[in-house]
Protein backbone atom coordinates (compact mmCIF):
# COMPACT_ATOMS: atom_id res chain seq x y z
CA UNK A 1 0.00 0.00 0.00
CA UNK A 2 1.12 3.48 -1.15
CA UNK A 3 -0.45 6.82 -0.44
CA UNK A 4 0.23 10.00 -2.20
CA UNK A 5 -0.13 13.79 -1.70
CA UNK A 6 -0.11 16.59 -3.95
CA UNK A 7 0.31 20.07 -2.67
CA UNK A 8 0.11 23.16 -5.17
CA UNK A 9 0.89 26.86 -4.29
CA UNK A 10 -0.98 28.79 -6.68
CA UNK A 11 -1.02 32.63 -6.57
CA UNK A 12 0.24 35.92 -7.67
CA UNK A 13 3.05 35.83 -5.53
CA UNK A 14 4.43 32.64 -6.78
CA UNK A 15 8.25 33.61 -7.76
CA UNK A 16 8.56 33.26 -11.76
CA UNK A 17 11.63 31.05 -10.80
CA UNK A 18 9.35 28.35 -9.52
CA UNK A 19 6.13 29.18 -11.96
CA UNK A 20 5.32 25.21 -12.81
CA UNK A 21 8.25 23.75 -11.29
CA UNK A 22 7.83 20.74 -8.37
CA UNK A 23 9.57 18.32 -6.21
CA UNK A 24 9.11 15.08 -4.95
CA UNK A 25 10.04 13.97 -1.38
CA UNK A 26 9.40 10.46 -0.15
CA UNK A 27 8.80 9.39 3.21
CA UNK A 28 8.07 6.82 5.69
CA UNK A 29 4.81 6.73 7.65
CA UNK A 30 4.20 4.13 10.37
CA UNK A 31 0.79 3.06 11.11
CA UNK A 32 -0.76 0.88 13.62
CA UNK A 33 -4.07 -0.92 13.21
CA UNK A 34 -5.78 -2.27 16.00
CA UNK A 35 -8.83 -4.87 15.89
CA UNK A 36 -10.18 -6.88 18.80
CA UNK A 37 -7.60 -9.41 18.94
CA UNK A 38 -4.84 -8.25 16.87
CA UNK A 39 -1.99 -4.93 17.05
CA UNK A 40 -0.42 -4.31 13.14
CA UNK A 41 2.12 -2.07 12.52
CA UNK A 42 3.29 -1.33 9.10
CA UNK A 43 5.38 1.30 7.48
CA UNK A 44 3.72 2.85 4.34
CA UNK A 45 5.86 4.77 1.88
CA UNK A 46 4.36 8.25 1.21
CA UNK A 47 4.79 10.52 -1.62
CA UNK A 48 4.24 14.09 -1.59
CA UNK A 49 4.27 16.23 -4.54
CA UNK A 50 4.65 19.80 -4.06
CA UNK A 51 3.95 21.98 -7.34
CA UNK A 52 4.23 25.95 -7.88
CA UNK A 53 2.09 28.10 -10.47
CA UNK A 54 1.90 31.35 -10.94
CA UNK A 55 -1.24 33.48 -11.98
CA UNK A 56 -4.78 33.15 -10.06
CA UNK A 57 -6.37 30.16 -9.58
CA UNK A 58 -8.68 30.50 -12.21
CA UNK A 59 -6.55 31.15 -14.92
CA UNK A 60 -3.80 27.95 -13.89
CA UNK A 61 -5.93 25.22 -12.01
CA UNK A 62 -5.68 22.34 -14.24
CA UNK A 63 -8.95 20.06 -14.60
CA UNK A 64 -8.32 18.34 -11.60
CA UNK A 65 -10.46 19.07 -8.37
CA UNK A 66 -8.01 19.16 -4.99
CA UNK A 67 -9.76 17.66 -1.87
CA UNK A 68 -9.12 20.96 0.14
CA UNK A 69 -8.24 24.67 -0.86
CA UNK A 70 -6.65 26.78 1.24
CA UNK A 71 -6.53 30.53 1.31
CA UNK A 72 -4.37 32.05 4.17
CA UNK A 73 -5.42 35.54 5.13
CA UNK A 74 -7.30 35.66 1.71
CA UNK A 75 -9.42 38.87 2.44
CA UNK A 76 -11.78 37.60 -0.25
CA UNK A 77 -14.56 39.92 1.00
CA UNK A 78 -11.73 42.87 -0.04
CA UNK A 79 -10.35 41.71 -3.02
CA UNK A 80 -12.69 40.96 -5.76
CA UNK A 81 -10.11 39.20 -7.70
CA UNK A 82 -11.32 36.26 -5.39
CA UNK A 83 -14.90 35.87 -7.03
CA UNK A 84 -13.69 34.12 -10.15
CA UNK A 85 -11.71 31.99 -8.45
CA UNK A 86 -14.90 31.16 -5.95
CA UNK A 87 -16.93 30.17 -9.00
CA UNK A 88 -14.49 28.69 -10.64
CA UNK A 89 -14.16 26.36 -7.00
CA UNK A 90 -17.90 25.99 -7.32
CA UNK A 91 -18.18 24.90 -10.95
CA UNK A 92 -15.56 22.64 -10.88
CA UNK A 93 -16.86 20.76 -7.53
CA UNK A 94 -20.55 20.34 -9.32
CA UNK A 95 -19.51 20.06 -12.99
CA UNK A 96 -15.91 18.55 -13.35
CA UNK A 97 -15.78 15.22 -15.53
CA UNK A 98 -15.83 11.73 -14.25
CA UNK A 99 -12.67 11.25 -16.25
CA UNK A 100 -9.56 10.92 -14.98
CA UNK A 101 -6.64 12.77 -16.15
CA UNK A 102 -3.14 11.84 -16.84
CA UNK A 103 -2.38 11.34 -13.13
CA UNK A 104 -4.88 9.31 -12.22
CA UNK A 105 -6.91 12.71 -10.44
CA UNK A 106 -10.95 12.96 -10.82
CA UNK A 107 -12.36 15.72 -12.46
CA UNK A 108 -15.32 16.02 -9.66
CA UNK A 109 -14.85 14.83 -5.92
CA UNK A 110 -17.67 13.71 -3.30
CA UNK A 111 -17.03 17.37 -1.52
CA UNK A 112 -14.53 19.82 -1.69
CA UNK A 113 -13.30 21.72 1.44
CA UNK A 114 -12.11 25.51 1.30
CA UNK A 115 -10.33 26.72 4.28
CA UNK A 116 -10.31 30.65 4.62
CA UNK A 117 -7.98 32.81 7.10
CA UNK A 118 -8.00 36.58 7.68
CA UNK A 119 -6.82 39.03 9.99
CA UNK A 120 -9.90 40.12 11.59
CA UNK A 121 -13.15 38.74 13.23
CA UNK A 122 -15.22 41.52 10.73
CA UNK A 123 -13.22 40.50 7.61
CA UNK A 124 -13.59 36.85 7.90
CA UNK A 125 -17.59 37.82 8.85
CA UNK A 126 -17.74 39.53 5.68
CA UNK A 127 -16.30 36.78 3.42
CA UNK A 128 -17.99 34.41 4.57
CA UNK A 129 -20.68 36.05 4.27
CA UNK A 130 -19.72 36.71 0.29
CA UNK A 131 -19.02 32.88 0.08
CA UNK A 132 -22.81 31.91 0.95
CA UNK A 133 -24.07 34.58 -1.27
CA UNK A 134 -21.91 33.70 -3.67
CA UNK A 135 -23.27 29.36 -3.53
CA UNK A 136 -26.75 30.04 -2.88
CA UNK A 137 -26.73 31.87 -5.92
CA UNK A 138 -25.89 29.01 -7.96
CA UNK A 139 -28.17 26.76 -6.63
CA UNK A 140 -25.70 24.53 -4.89
CA UNK A 141 -25.44 22.56 -2.24
CA UNK A 142 -23.17 24.01 0.16
CA UNK A 143 -22.17 24.47 3.36
CA UNK A 144 -20.15 27.80 5.29
CA UNK A 145 -19.09 27.61 8.77
CA UNK A 146 -19.43 30.19 11.45
CA UNK A 147 -16.28 32.14 11.72
CA UNK A 148 -14.13 30.94 14.55
CA UNK A 149 -11.01 31.97 16.27
CA UNK A 150 -7.75 30.10 14.44
CA UNK A 151 -6.47 27.47 16.76
CA UNK A 152 -3.26 28.24 14.92
CA UNK A 153 -3.43 32.21 14.46
CA UNK A 154 -0.23 33.77 14.81
CA UNK A 155 0.09 34.67 18.43
CA UNK A 156 0.87 38.32 18.22
CA UNK A 157 -0.71 41.57 17.73
CA UNK A 158 -0.58 42.87 14.55
CA UNK A 159 -1.22 46.73 14.82
CA UNK A 160 -3.07 48.89 11.90
CA UNK A 161 -3.57 52.16 10.96
CA UNK A 162 -6.89 51.51 9.47
CA UNK A 163 -9.04 50.22 12.24
CA UNK A 164 -8.74 49.26 16.25
CA UNK A 165 -9.84 45.84 15.70
CA UNK A 166 -7.77 42.60 17.46
CA UNK A 167 -5.83 41.66 13.91
CA UNK A 168 -3.93 38.68 14.29
CA UNK A 169 -2.28 36.72 11.08
CA UNK A 170 -4.58 33.76 10.07
CA UNK A 171 -6.45 34.61 13.49
CA UNK A 172 -10.11 33.99 11.98
CA UNK A 173 -11.39 31.32 10.06
CA UNK A 174 -14.14 29.78 8.62
CA UNK A 175 -15.04 26.33 6.58
CA UNK A 176 -16.50 25.74 3.02
CA UNK A 177 -18.05 22.53 1.81
CA UNK A 178 -19.16 22.37 -1.67
CA UNK A 179 -20.62 18.98 -2.83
Amino acid sequence: MTASLDIYFIGTEVPRGVDNAGMTIHCPVSTTTTTTTTIAKATVPVTINVYFKRGLYQDVADDSVPNIVVGCNAGLAAYPEWLPALQHMHQRSTAGNNNANADGHRGKVEHQLCLFTDYNEEAAERAAHMCRHVFINQNSNQNVSEVQINPVLQPFLITLDDNALPTFSNGFQFWVCLA
